[in-house]
Parts: structure tokens; C-alpha cells; sequence
């Protein structure tokens, strides 16, 4: 073997594997970039579910206090027979709301 051919085959090694180590760091530039933005979006999701998020004996608590209110109107209105049936439906927690008409 000549001289000539065994750098064209140094060169040739020398190229394949510089490029092979250009495409993994330009690779891993772009892995990295993906998981910041993965890790940005789980934080804007956290927080959001932070700000919204109630706690069950709270929300209990509301329901009941709601109840309680729902109740005491329904007694209001008891001599308004519509009202009293709708209020009792919203009480009950029936989806079904239809109203008595008069004939």
C-alpha cells in the first residue's frame, strides 16, 4: 500500500467519525432543548393545577353550606308551589326539571 492510499483511508476514518461527532452534539442540543420545554410546560401545569385546585373538605364543607341555604328557601317558598318545585328539585339534585302548568 502506498502512502496516498493510507491517508485517503486516515482521512476518510477521520471525516466519518467527525461527523458522527457533530451529529450527536447537535443531536443532544436538541434533546436538551426538547426536555426544557417539556419541563417548562410541567411547571405551567403545576402551577395552574395549584391555583385551581380545591380540597375535598372544603368543597364538602361548600356543598353542605349550599344544602343548608337550599333548604331554608325551600321553606321560604313553600306557599309558591313552582318555585317550591323547583327549589326542591335543586335540593333532591334531580336533572330533570320540568314545570307544573296551569290548565
Amino acid at each position: 500500500m502506498a502512502w496516498v492510499e493510507i491517508s485517503s483511508l486516515v482521512v476518510a476514518v477521520v471525516a466519518i467519525i467527525g461527523i458522527i461527532v457533530t451529529a450527536q452534539r447537535y443531536n443532544a442540543d436538541k434533546r436538551n432543548r426538547i426536555y426544557a420545554r417539556l419541563d417548562a410546560t410541567k411547571e405551567s401545569i403545576v402551577k395552574s393545577v395549584k391555583e385551581d385546585y380545591s380540597r375535598k373538605d372544603i368543597c364538602m364543607l361548600k356543598h353542605d353550606q349550599v344544602d343548608k341555604r337550599l333548604e331554608a328557601i325551600e321553606k321560604q317558598t313553600a306557599l309558591l308551589p313552582d318555585i317550591a318545585a323547583l327549589v326542591k328539585t335543586l335540593v333532591n339534585g334531580k336533572k330533570n326539571l320540568t314545570r307544573r302548568t296551569e290548565t
